[in-house]
């Protein structure tokens, strides 16, 4: 695996986790729910996005 792939796996799921996050600060609904739900909403995201990554669905 070169350097560049690598990055590309790191990144992805990184963007999606700060998406995620900006979409968390930027609703009013979700504002409204306490940090460590969306904590947890953005991790959630990282994770979903860093599995479609390993295996190849995106």
């Amino acid at each position: 695996m070169d350097f560049a792939a690598l990055v590309d796996k790191a990144l992805i799921p990184l963007g999606a986790g700060v998406g995620t996050y900006l979409a968390t600060r930027l609703s009013p609904n979700l504002r409204r729910q306490s940090t460590k739900a969306n904590a947890v909403l953005v991790i959630i995201a990282i994770i979903v996005t860093a599995g479609l990554q390993w295996f190849g669905i995106i």
